[in-house]
């Protein structure tokens, strides 16, 4: 959400462990700066289905590779804009509207859905922080619409295996206060993208730093323990 400084939100917490990582980037990580204010969750989903090998997409009535008759994943903007219909929920009449731009926030729901279509499988995992916490108030139906999509929240922390991919949520500050939401990919090696910026990053002290290096030093990321673990599905 970083194209639009004041869509993006988050405090940040330093990590040792991520000052004493010393590791080059491999070939194989890819990145991609989200295309509309909000679309950082499907930004994000989009780079680690590429990443663990999907090559489709589902084409759905009304999509934009519906429209140019295409089902290849590609890492561009067709791709991106069908999986933010759903994981915004834009997919539904309920929320409908004309331009994605408008959309909203990609809620975990959502984003479980839309990885599921790919052929992913998908879990929710919170470790309880006073961010979590503050989520579950703002947003008090996030649980129960993934129990009834048949994907319970489960207690973290869950370490990555090879093979998996971690969509997390951060809390983004504005000078240290609570502004909203973003959604990153963190990966087995510890690395990150930030659908932001559109850059790959070695750890978490480093993705913080780019956050406010681009929101010219008033933004950080603040973990809020909630992530979605990222597998492809047997």
């Amino acid at each position: 959400m970083l194209n639009s400084v004041s869509n993006m939100r988050s405090v940040v917490q330093l990590s040792n462990a991520d000052d004493a990582l010393n590791i080059e980037m491999p070939d194989e990580h890819l990145a991609k700066k989200q295309a509309f204010a909000n679309s950082c969750g499907a930004a994000s989903l989009l780079c680690v289905a590429k990443e663990l090998g999907i090559e489709k997409i589902p084409v759905l009535a009304g999509s934009m590779s519906e429209q140019v008759g295409c089902d290849t994943l590609e890492l561009d903007n067709r791709c991106e804009s069908d999986i933010y219909t759903i994981t915004s929920g834009n997919d539904t009449q309920r929320k409908h509207c004309g331009n994605l731009m408008d959309a909203g926030y990609s809620m975990p729901d959502g984003i479980v859905t839309a990885g599921r279509l790919l052929g992913l499988e998908m879990k929710v995992v919170e470790t309880p922080t006073i961010f979590s916490k503050a989520l579950s108030w703002f947003y008090p139906d996030a649980k129960s619409r993934l129990s009834g999509i048949g994907c319970a929240v489960v207690n973290g922390p869950n370490e990555l295996a090879a093979g998996q991919a971690r969509i997390e949520a951060m809390a983004v500050t504005l000078v240290g206060l609570p502004v909203g939401l973003h959604w990153v990919v963190q990966r087995s090696d510890g690395s990150y993208m930030d659908p932001a910026t559109g850059k790959n990053h070695k750890g978490f002290s480093e993705l913080n730093a780019g956050a406010k290096q681009a929101g010219h030093g008033v933004l950080g990321y603040c973990q809020t323990g909630i992530s979605i673990i990222v597998s492809k599905a047997l």
